[in-house]
């Protein structure tokens, strides 16, 4: 989805249609059922996660025997390193599922996402590391069908999610093991779409995300015992402050026009896509603009070519589509950290996946 900017709520992919908009599942795309058996999907910034493997190996493993001069200079390379956030997410795909049951669509998938963030922040005296990891679990089942002959789509999902947070800040050199906090919920969400009559190709589409559910209460966690250490204390109501803000339904609003083959002949079918989003997609507020996505995708025979705009930077990418094995590369910018201050930056993300 980032490669055409993470627009897409008009004309999703069917294997994530239940998650971005399940009244995609009423569309017209016949009744062969579509299968994901599993996927991996690793976004990040290459270069510096092989400057922070670097550091730990060349300069942190011998650490106490290095001299006082040496672990300043340590120091410095590391806020240097670390001064703007070092992010890494990841996916994996488990087995789902896309199928029909008369005019009706219906999918069912499991998936797993990976945040992980670190950033040095800068003190009078010594610095401070502020960590973030946040594990979800998702299981997902989705409906959509169409209303009538009018053009009009509606579906629901029904999403449980099981997810685990880490967030903690504190001086390096008292630096603990931050606390795991987990909590789950049940979330229903709900879609429309609309081929406009008057316009060949154009669709409106409507999802709202948490229209029922999706709060999450947390507590302690060892997570599965992976931690000995307990947390130090006071930590867990802190890390809880943070967490506990749950602004209730968002809403994504898209239009995708597939251009119609007369006005094209000599290439592929190409969509334009545009989405407005409700919810920020850094943690902060963010400005209207920074919420529009643009994105278009040009299917070339087993290749796919797309470009966009997400949060006001540049993506571009391409899909290779194998009978069995579908490979997608983007590079896409976004914005660092959860203030306009860590600034932007641009990241890689492969995905591979195994279905048909």
């Amino acid at each position: 989805m980032l490669a055409r900017g993470d627009a897409g709520v008009a004309r999703p992919d069917l294997y994530v249609a239940s998650l971005i908009n399940p009244a995609q599942l009423g569309a017209e795309w016949g009744n062969e059922p579509r299968f994901t058996i599993l996927g991996v999907a690793v976004s990040g910034r290459p270069g510096r996660v092989r400057d922070a493997i670097d550091l730990f190996e060349d300069e942190l493993a011998d650490v106490e025997d290095l001299t006082d001069e040496e672990v300043d200079a340590v120091e410095e390379e590391a806020l240097d390193l670390f001064e703007r956030p070092l992010t890494l997410r990841s996916a994996v795909l488990l087995p789902s599922a896309v199928f029909r049951a008369g005019s009706v669509g219906l999918s069912v998938g499991a998936y797993v996402t990976q945040t992980a963030r670190a950033q040095a922040i800068r003190g009078p005296i010594s610095p401070d590391i502020a960590v973030f990891g946040q594990t979800d679990g998702i299981v997902a089942v989705g409906a959509g069908m169409p209303i009538g002959t009018s053009g009009v789509r509606a579906g629901v999902t029904g999403r449980y999610v099981r997810r685990y947070v880490s967030t903690y800040r504190q001086i390096a050199e008292d630096f603990d093991v931050p606390p795991i906090l987990s909590g789950s919920t049940l979330a229903l969400d709900l879609g429309l779409q609309y081929d406009v009559a008057s316009v060949e190709g154009l669709t409106a589409a409507l999802a709202v995300y948490d229209l029922l559910g999706g709060q999450i209460s947390y507590e302690q966690d060892d997570f599965f015992g992976a931690f000995e250490d307990e947390p130090e204390a006071g930590s867990v109501e802190a890390a809880e402050v943070i967490l506990d803000e749950f602004d209730g339904p968002r809403m994504r609003l898209g239009v995708a026009y597939a251009i119609p083959r007369q006005y094209m002949p000599r290439m592929g079918a190409t969509t334009v896509l545009l989405d407005w989003s409700t919810a920020s997609t850094t943690g902060s507020r963010q400005s209207f603009f920074r919420r529009l996505r643009l994105g278009t995708e040009t299917n070339a025979g087993l290749v796919q070519l797309r470009a966009g705009l997400s949060q006001g930077l540049p993506s571009a990418g391409i899909g290779l589509n194998g009978r069995v094995v579908h490979v997608d590369y983007a590079i896409y910018g976004r914005q660092e950290g959860v203030s306009p201050e860590d600034g932007s930056a641009y990241a890689h993300t492969i995905q591979l996946r195994f279905g048909w």
